[in-house]
């Protein structure tokens, strides 16, 4: 039995007696992997490929709190060439959305776009533990990578391709943050002979592991399991005999699927105009945004009513799953986002001279938020509100 192995099957059983107590398995901090993230993750430095397809069930994703640190358990795929600078990740969180509590389990996706485009996080849906959800991302052509994920289709726009560096497992940002559980089945998408099963046919792969976040291999190059300060005993018997964990619910498992271009909606000016009740409520949320973006000498911020999908193609030229009345925010100035998702191979932090992000209008809630050095033409959706920040 390889060590990994082993040392997870003993928590499976300590976590039986113990209850996976935080204290118990805590780690004293993350050890600042990248930007303050620890991972327990496997990565692969592939041969040029279209796409990445998994598996990812959670049986444990929970923390502290969940304004200002989250954890992660997902898919990077890097684009443009790169190992890391340029990449899309989608897959289950828990925790904030740029210093906005969100709680969860949810999912969500991501990219990172250093030619002007720059780091954009999407909301997707609620999502529950003890499911299974594919997750797939693939390069279709005319600088595009769709995200399906659970049955969701989302698409990355102005993104080049070839992909040769690949990840899957454990991101967070407090070392007391919990998750347990699988990515199985991992595929790749060769650019000459299309699905293949198993991140391991050349170039190089390794594990990482970043106290407490712990990530071991239960069917080499295939089935990955991760774990972080809470367990299962299924998680220790699937380790020792290399099974394939069931779930409750399982979405598109019979292998990749078939991912067709969107149509670009059309963009249509509104008339209506953000009520004057509400430009209070968007100015403090949107202070809040700025802070937890390490924000400085804004200019100015402003917002337009108008859908989601619309919002979208201004702010990130993303195409998403949703359609439902938002406001559009963005702010002029200097921003961060210390708190973006990324793979653990990209050092950087995303930074941008424009802050903008996408408010659900019925409830209030932060669906999408980026930071770049593209300025939005927020006037092409309707009458801008100015906001006092």
């Amino acid at each position: 039995m390889r060590r990994g192995v082993f040392i997870l099957a003993m928590l499976g059983v300590l976590g039986a007696s113990l209850g996976f107590s935080q204290s118990a398995l805590a780690g004293s901090g993350c050890n600042q992997y990248t930007n303050g993230h620890c991972y327990g993750i496997s990565w692969w430095d592939s041969p040029q490929n279209n796409g990445t397809y998994g598996h990812l069930l959670d049986g444990c994703l929970s923390g502290p709190n969940d304004s200002s640190d989250f954890v992660d358990t997902e898919i990077w795929e890097a684009t443009d060439g790169s190992s890391g600078a340029y990449w899309v990740e989608s897959g289950l969180s828990y925790g904030e959305i740029n210093g906005v509590a969100r709680g969860g389990p949810y999912l969500f996706w991501a990219d990172n776009r250093p030619n002007g485009g720059g780091y954009n996080e999407h909301y997707i849906a609620a999502a529950s533990l003890e499911t299974t959800y594919t997750d797939q991302m693939e390069y279709i052509g005319s600088n595009e990578w769709q995200v399906y994920l659970g049955g969701y289709v989302n698409t990355s726009t102005s993104n080049p391709p070839y992909s040769h560096w690949m990840s899957s497992g454990i991101e967070m940002t407090e070392s007391s943050f919990n998750a347990v559980g699988y990515a199985t089945t991992l595929e790749w998408d060769s650019t000459s002979q299309g699905w293949l099963s198993g991140w391991n046919s050349s170039g190089s792969w390794g594990l990482v592991d970043d106290s407490p976040a712990t990530a071991v291999w239960t069917s080499d190059y295939t089935s990955l399991a991760y774990y972080a300060n809470c367990g299962e005993d299924r998680v220790a018997a699937s380790t020792t005999t290399g099974a394939t964990p069931q779930s409750a619910s399982v979405s598109g498992s019979s292998g990749p699927v078939a991912l067709t271009p969107q149509s670009s909606p059309t963009l249509v000016q509104g008339t209506a105009s953000v009520s004057a009740a509400e430009l209070p409520a968007l100015g403090t949320l949107a202070q809040s945004m700025a802070t937890s973006a390490g924000g400085s000498a804004i200019g100015s911020a402003s917002a337009v009513l108008t859908t989601r999908q619309q919002a979208n193609l201004v702010a990130s030229g993303a195409l998403v799953d949703s359609n439902q009345p938002v406001y559009l925010v963005q702010l002029v100035g200097a921003f961060t986002a210390p708190s973006a998702r990324a793979p653990s191979s990209d050092s950087s932090v995303p930074s941008g001279k424009y802050l903008t992000f996408v408010v659900d209008a019925s409830d209030g809630s932060v669906l999408d938020w980026g930071v770049s050095n593209q300025s939005g033409a927020l006037s092409t959706l309707g009458p801008v509100s100015q906001l006092s920040v």
